[in-house]
C-alpha cells in the first residue's frame, strides 16, 4: 500500500513498520525478484515503486475462481435449505 502511494526509500519503508531494516529489504528483494516493485538507485539510496501490472493478472485468476466457488457456495446452501433437518424450535 505505501508503494501504490508512489516510489519510496527503503528508510521511509521500514520507519512504518516494527521490523528491522534489514527485514524490509528481505521482503523488498523478494517482491522485486517476483516482479512485483522495481527497484533504483540514487546515490547511495535504494528507492522502491510497484509494478502492478503482474497484480492485475492475479486478480483476473482470482476473481475467475471466486466467481465459480460463489456459485458453488451458493448452490450448497440452497441444497441444505431443502434438505436440512428444521429445529422444532424455529432455529
Amino acid at each position: 500500500d505505501l508503494l501504490a502511494q508512489g516510489e519510496q526509500p527503503v528508510k521511509d519503508l521500514a520507519a512504518s513498520f516494527s521490523v528491522t531494516r534489514p527485514a524490509i529489504s528481505q521482503h523488498l528483494r523478494v517482491l522485486r525478484d517476483a516482479g512485483l516493485v522495481a527497484e533504483r538507485r540514487s546515490g547511495r539510496e535504494r528507492r522502491y515503486s510497484l509494478t502492478a501490472e503482474p497484480l492485475r493478472e492475479v486478480d483476473a485468476w482470482v476473481t475467475r475462481y471466486a466467481r465459480f466457488w460463489q456459485a458453488k457456495l451458493e448452490s450448497l446452501g440452497r441444497y441444505l435449505e431443502r434438505h436440512a433437518p428444521r429445529d422444532p424450535d424455529g432455529g
